[in-house]
């Protein structure tokens, strides 16, 4: 599957706070930094072919 259009998360100022030279990043490089921290993208396509089951009672 490929992604053509992809979300990235959303980056909590706390987090960029965090990082460990933030003062030296530009805020721009920082949230690009952080964002493809916590995307895992290949994961998300796997899980998004694999078959889903719905229980009905």
């Amino acid at each position: 599957m490929k992604w053509t259009n992809r979300r990235h998360p959303q980056v909590d100022d706390r987090a960029l706070n965090g990082l460990k030279f933030n003062t030296a990043l530009p805020r721009e490089l920082a949230v690009e930094t952080l964002t493809s921290r916590l995307a895992d993208f290949s994961a998300a396509a796997s899980l998004l072919t694999e078959p889903t089951r719905l229980p009905v009672r």
